[in-house]
């Protein structure tokens, strides 16, 4: 019986802790600035069950080539004229295939919104501030945004959507930066264990 209940307590860490994978950002461009997501769009739909089909399948039955990309892919978001719009999906492995969007959208039958030929996300309802959580790995060279992570009111570096459209965009642009300034804060985390190594 113990074996059972320590084999048990082993496979839900392991479980909790295969689930902690930091994600591949998916891009937003933005005037001339393009900015990393952590926070998903295109995974609004499915969560609601919209979409049923996964973008790509990679070995039988398995829609995501690894645990640093459950969603397998990467898409590319573009703000043009104050609305979202879904510029393009790619596969996240060596063949960088690209998925024809409005041909996946409708075999999910889901009817997308066409302005200029472009897919308007107009699904799509969120706050999007400066990524500003700890994780055990940060990259500092890229300029992150992601859901609202942080419940600071007093911190505005943010994009509010609604329903697609950029209600609200308190961002800093990139090219307003000076040389010196500061663009993303650097963390150091060590667990106990590696400091013993």
């Amino acid at each position: 019986m113990k074996k059972i209940v320590l084999l048990s307590a082993i496979l839900s860490l392991s479980i909790s802790f295969s689930f902690a994978t930091e994600q591949f950002p998916d891009l937003l461009i933005i005037e001339n600035d393009t900015l990393y997501l952590k926070s998903f769009p295109l995974e609004e739909l499915r969560l609601k069950e919209k979409f049923k089909k996964s973008p790509f399948e990679y070995h039988e039955n398995i829609n995501f080539p690894h645990t640093g990309c459950y969603r397998g892919y990467v898409a590319t978001w573009k703000v043009i004229d104050n609305k979202l719009f879904l510029i393009e999906i790619e596969k996240v492995d060596s063949s960088r295939q690209k998925l024809n969007i409005e041909d996946y959208f409708n075999k999910n039958d889901y009817k997308p919104s066409l302005v200029n030929g472009r897919i308007f996300a107009d699904w799509y309802s969120g706050t999007l501030k400066q990524y500003d959580y700890f994780m055990y790995y940060f990259n500092s060279e890229r300029y992150y945004l992601a859901k609202d992570y942080l419940k600071n009111p007093e911190k505005k570096n943010e994009l509010i959507f609604n329903h697609g459209i950029l209600t609200d965009n308190n961002i800093t642009r990139i090219d307003s930066y000076l040389v010196g300034d500061t663009l993303t804060k650097e963390i150091s985390y060590y667990r106990q264990w590696f400091l013993k190594r």
